[in-house]
């Protein structure tokens, strides 16, 4: 079990530090949601469907934040580190998160299991066959959602984070 926080991580693209480990957590869900032209026709005569391969990927997670105690040894260091504190509940890293969702906002890079969602630019995709055991490289990630059990005084908290998957400007560069 030691190191398996490693496998969902959010990282800071700018300096390499990581902001949050999704740990107990998993991708519940992945969307690749493709903006086809779709016309119905009259009198059942088909529908027109155009593919335009124009692809909107998004990511969703759900964990639950536990106090520091309920953690093993390496994750626990790590966050209590991240947070200069020997105690970190629950409540304090949902703060943190949504903080992170809200107000500092922008483009993150998500290390998820064997894919990273990182590439600086478009030269940097990779979705090649030769990375289908080793994993691919998407474009970074930013928050879309952020939901959480907001009832006082729970010790683990479930919530949700909800990513869209794409470049922070129309030149395909992070």
């Amino acid at each position: 079990m030691s190191g398996e926080y490693l496998n969902l991580r959010l990282v800071n693209p700018s300096t390499g530090a990581t902001l949050y480990w999704f740990c107990p957590a998993e991708i519940t869900d992945s969307v690749s949601k493709n903006n086809l032209f779709a016309a119905d026709r009259a009198k059942a005569k088909g529908t027109i469907a155009v593919d335009k391969r124009i692809y909107r990927t998004e990511i969703t997670i759900q964990g639950t934040a536990v106090p520091t105690s309920e953690m093993q040894p390496d994750h626990r260091t790590a966050v209590q580190t991240l947070f200069g504190a020997s105690v970190v509940p629950a409540r304090a890293q949902i703060r943190y998160l949504k903080a992170l969702a809200e107000f500092a906002g922008g483009a993150y890079h998500l290390y998820a299991y064997e894919d990273t969602y990182s590439a600086a630019s478009v030269d940097d995709l990779d979705y090649s066959g030769a990375h289908l055991l080793t994993g691919h490289t998407y474009p970074p990630v930013t928050f879309d959602e952020f939901r959480f059990n907001p009832e006082p005084g729970l010790a683990r908290i479930p919530y949700t984070a909800k990513f869209v998957v794409g470049f922070p400007s129309s030149t395909g560069c992070a």
